[in-house]
């Protein structure tokens, strides 16, 4: 696992899990703030625990990357929801994706990743893999708020920020199990202060909990697996991979929800998987 692209495959599962799991509990009328303050209050005991078993929580201050990293994470997803309430999905979410160009480009900048032509490629056919996957069918117009696309804007950016910095802080020694708990406390704390404030007390609907819940979990278990490959592996091969989770969804749409089968699809989940195969051969040259 020298490469930590085995780690970036399970994360890739767990987040499309997630995806899985944030759609079932937007249909049932979950919402979404208090969605994040039960997923990552599950979270927060988890981290705790990896970090007391393997004994590897050190005090450092880098570590604390992690945590200014949690917030921009927080800060990206309240943005992205809020975006929701006056755009489309359509359009919106294919924007949002492209977190992983932010992070990518930031550590091949700053933290001199090497920039190989295969690992070019991998990040092109990804995109590429968004815009099929994801993006509006041909032809379809839809009319997005000029609100909705600065806020998913600032959405991309900053979550494309916080993986670099979770990166940063390995990078400058940190341990995986500091970095996890600095993030996951900082997460929580202003995701619990936003919900609070928005529901004027400390709440959660039946639907928050029946998905927040697993949610948390698998959320718990992917993140992890990226920050313990994020230790050994470049942020410009292992974030793309894992943030390709969406292909996940697509073949769950069309294997067991029977969805439409298009070309479009057939020819975006092939780009998705040239783009972890590119990747993954970048992480070995």
């Amino acid at each position: 696992m020298a490469s930590g692209v085995p780690y970036a495959l399970l994360t890739l599962f767990c987040f499309g899990l997630n995806d899985l799991l944030f759609k079932r509990a937007a249909q049932h009328g979950a919402a979404s703030h208090q969605m994040m303050m039960v997923l990552t209050l599950i979270m927060l005991p988890f981290f705790a625990a990896y970090g007391v078993l393997t004994r590897s929580v050190v005090p450092d201050p880098s570590a604390l990357w992690g945590s200014l990293g949690g917030l921009f994470a927080f800060y990206g997803f309240y943005n992205f929801s809020r975006s929701l309430s006056s755009g489309a999905v359509s359009v919106l979410s294919p924007i949002f994706r492209l977190q992983f160009v932010v992070t990518a480009v930031l550590a091949l900048v700053l933290l001199g990743e090497h920039p190989s032509v295969v690992k070019i490629g991998g990040l092109l056919l990804a995109i590429a893999a968004v815009w099929l996957l994801q993006g509006s069918a041909a032809g379809a117009k839809v009319e997005v708020p000029r609100e909705a696309i600065a806020r998913v804007l600032l959405a991309t950016v900053a979550v494309g920020i916080a993986f670099f910095l979770f990166k940063l802080a390995l990078r400058q020694g940190a341990t995986p199990a500091s970095v996890l708990l600095c993030q996951v406390v900082a997460l929580s704390s202003a995701s619990t202060a936003l919900s609070v404030y928005l529901d004027r007390g400390f709440t959660a609907s039946p639907a928050v909990l029946r998905y927040g819940i697993p949610f948390g979990v698998s959320q718990a278990i992917g993140f992890g697996a990226l920050i313990e490959g994020l230790a050994i592996g470049e942020a410009s091969i292992l974030v793309p991979i894992a943030q390709l989770s969406f292909v996940i969804t697509a073949i769950v749409g069309l294997t067991f929800l029977k969805e439409a089968v298009t070309a479009r699809k057939l020819v975006g989940l092939a780009a998705a998987v040239g783009a972890v195969i590119l990747l993954a051969l970048a992480a070995r040259l």
